[in-house]
């Protein structure tokens, strides 16, 4: 890393290049985790402290793609070098210390909460107003989304914890109508993913392919079906996750207002797919149709599983915060329940509208799941 004054013969840009150049050379097979890095990510976090605002110009280009890029999603590492077959399969990987993840964080929650205004509202250099053709532009902090496959999104589950638990605290900052639609591209990003996903399974790809998960953030090698599934799974837990840390509060408590925002934004990408069948309705003779048909089913299905791991978090964490573990009945709560019960009663008025849209009985049935659990 380097923040500070650059040489008075070569520009910023000049020197930072120079300095990878060097680094390159140093380490020629990417970034490595040595006994300084510790030391570094604290020193990071002072300087964010520190400067606070200054920082902002290099979050983007320079630090935040060398923590998550190369620190946290570093090429595998392996222990011995040896030159036969037989040492090399003696190999083995070496993980991220959970320290320098802890670190890594660490230093992340400095620059989120010492850079927040210009996170939330999307600033980018050089351009530090909120007004965009004379209206306020809303704070969603979308430009945060572009980390969440690398983060919330990891195969690791200590790396998506503690990503969620860094970005729900600068998102609870966003604007009510910023926040729910950050969530809302959120969820509908994942769930088209992995809907085509899905589509590339069903149609037994075999070749070496990948995908991104989460706004184009994270590419998932189609090898094998287990390791498709693992990161569906992986990705969904990751962003239910993210919405539990948003929505929740105290132990035993639901936040004031984000915890219904939450789970409005949840619920209206349910009842969105109902809107939008009311005419997109296949014929059985209709393959492509059919094959739409199937895409809308595995994205209901992915924000179904979403919704449900999020309200299977958020009731207990309500739960564990109380000494006789029931649920304490709080009005926080109530508007939740009450966002789930609105959206069942929106589906049933348009299910009585097109009873025969089987894509509306598939997302009308999902509702009365999620309701039931």
């Amino acid at each position: 890393f380097v923040i500070g004054s650059a040489s008075p013969v070569r520009g910023p840009s000049e020197e930072f290049n120079a300095y990878k150049k060097r680094m390159s050379d140093k380490a020629p097979h990417g970034y490595i985790v040595n006994v300084a890095t510790n030391d570094v990510l604290h020193l990071l976090g002072v300087l964010a402290r520190e400067i606070r605002h200054e920082i902002y110009p290099f979050l983007h280009g320079r630090i935040l793609p060398r923590i998550i890029d190369d620190m946290l999603n570093s090429p595998t590492t392996t222990l011995g070098h040896g030159s036969n077959s037989k040492e090399a399969d003696e190999n083995q990987t070496v993980p991220l210390d959970v320290n320098h993840i802890e670190s890594a964080f660490r230093t992340l929650s400095y620059f989120f909460k010492y850079n927040a205004d210009q996170l939330v509202y999307n600033n980018s250099i050089g351009n530090a107003s909120r007004n965009e053709g004379g209206r306020q532009v809303l704070g969603d902090a979308d430009i945060l989304r572009k980390y969440y496959g690398k983060t919330i999104c990891h195969k690791r589950d200590i790396i998506r914890r503690l990503a969620c638990e860094s970005f729900a605290p600068l998102l609870r900052k966003c604007l009510d109508k910023g926040l729910k639609r950050h969530l809302s591209r959120t969820i509908k990003a994942l769930a088209s993913s992995i809907a085509d996903m899905n589509l590339l399974e069903e149609d037994h790809v075999s070749r070496k392919e990948s995908i991104q998960v989460v706004g184009k953030c994270v590419e998932i090698p189609l090898q094998t079906t287990n390791t498709m599934r693992k990161a569906r799974d992986d990705a969904i837990d990751g962003v239910s996750s993210l919405l539990f840390e948003i929505a929740r509060s105290a132990p035993g408590r639901v936040h004031s207002k984000k915890g219904r925002l939450v789970a409005r934004a949840v619920v209206d990408c349910m009842t969105s797919f109902c809107s939008s069948s009311r005419s997109e309705e296949a014929n059985d003779d209709d393959k492509e149709g059919i094959k739409t048909l199937g895409l809308e089913k595995s994205k209901a299905d992915v924000v179904y599983g979403v919704a449900s791991q999020f309200l299977y978090k958020l009731r207990g964490h309500v739960v564990r915060g109380t000494r006789e573990e029931v649920i304490v009945v709080t009005s926080s709560f109530i508007d939740v329940l009450d966002e789930i019960h609105r959206s069942l009663t929106s589906a049933t008025s348009i299910f009585a509208e097109s009873p025969s849209s089987r894509l509306v009985e598939h997302v009308l049935g999902n509702i009365i799941d999620l309701v039931s659990e």
